[in-house]
């Protein structure tokens, strides 16, 4: 079957990869992504005995009684705490919490978390087939899929299994200096598989006693705190995910951001569209530069800016994600471990004189 065929390939392509190799870390390298790119195909992928998930259009019966379960262990979750002093608003203008000293984070941990697909890939498909017929207008799938090049979503990017090398003044490959991924982050363009990079702003307002960005706090699933260990007792590689699954993830001071929506779009047009489902705000004159936020693996290059605004709205609307609280936070202040943000904020620091140029 065109399941096992692929499989069958990708292990001989492993195995001719790492036995070609002389270099005994190469060759566990080599051995070890094939390991990733065959997990994450088992994981993601439905096997081709399968029937293809409802559309809600054809005759099929399924009910929360027919879904797979999964069910975490919530005693596993971390009891280190961490205490934040209270920090109380300066002054508030309608629902907005002004501050002039960082503010305190939420103190409540969600009930959302990450957790790989190899562990509930089951659950999930189950979960998809039984949503996609109770709700026939709001149909869901298993996006990202994976084949012999890696993983790929065309709306949200790819990360595939590439090569560094080096090549003479002909063009003629001369070294391999190692084998790595390369991850397209966004929408991707069906013919090149070249992703148009998202955008991230930072709402800048001027008041008497200085400039302030406006901001939430958002849940960040996949940060780990390096501070939490995995008992030294928990040796089974379902209960140590078990474990990551109830302590990953942090709050974080945020801004507007997202995905850009089309192909080609703008970093204004995705930062307007993002303002506006997640705090309600407007842009009107955005100024934009780039940065990488991994300059080795990850070829699409964000847009980091900032601008001023009108609120057209109060709902935080952006569905699937939790954000928290309404507030703005002096310039001077603002601190942030979304590496993203503090771009954007640093570079309206820098364009507003605040701060000096890095060059």
């Amino acid at each position: 079957m065109k399941h096992n065929s692929l499989q069958n390939s990708l292990a001989s392509l492993a195995a001719k990869a790492t036995t070609s190799s002389t270099h005994p870390a190469r060759r566990t390298r080599l051995a070890n992504l094939d390991k990733f790119i065959l997990w994450a195909y088992n994981g993601l992928l439905m096997p081709a005995e399968r029937q293809p998930i409802p559309t809600g259009g054809e005759q099929y019966t399924a009910d929360a009684s027919s879904r797979v379960e999964y069910r975490l262990p919530i005693g596993l979750i971390s009891t280190r705490k961490e205490v934040h002093a209270t920090v109380e608003s300066a002054f508030t203008i309608g629902e907005v919490s002004y501050y002039d000293a960082l503010p305190s984070e939420p103190s409540e941990r969600p009930r959302q978390t990450l957790m790989p697909m190899s562990e509930i890939g089951a659950w999930a498909r189950s979960y998809v087939e039984v949503w996609n017929v109770t709700h026939p207008e709001q149909q869901k799938s298993i996006r990202w899929q994976a084949d012999k090049s890696g993983l790929k979503d065309p709306n949200f990017g790819s990360v595939l299994h590439y090569a560094t090398v080096n090549y003479d003044e002909e063009g003629n490959l001369t070294q391999l200096v190692d084998d790595t991924y390369l991850t397209q982050d966004g929408r991707l363009d069906e013919r090149t598989g070249i992703a148009t990079p998202g955008a991230v702003v930072a709402p800048i307002e001027k008041r008497p006693d200085g400039y302030y960005v406006h901001a939430f706090w958002q849940w960040r699933p996949a940060a780990w705190d390096q501070e939490v260990e995995v008992p030294a007792e928990i040796t089974d590689p379902k209960q140590i995910e078990d474990f990551k699954a109830m302590n990953t993830g942090e709050w974080m001071l945020s801004l507007p951001g997202g995905y850009a929506r089309k192909v080609g779009a703008l970093f204004s047009e995705t930062a307007d569209e993002e303002a506006r489902s997640e705090a309600g705000l407007q842009i009107d004159k955005p100024v934009f530069t780039s940065h990488s936020f991994n300059r080795a693996r990850v070829a699409t290059q964000i847009g980091t800016g900032f601008s001023t605004f009108q609120r057209v709205g109060e709902e935080i609307k952006d569905a699937g994600e939790l954000l928290s609280g309404k507030l703005a936070v002096r310039i001077d202040q603002f601190r942030s471990k979304d590496a993203m943000v503090m771009a954007a904020v640093n570079f309206a620091r820098e364009e507003l004189g605040l701060i000096r140029y890095g060059r």
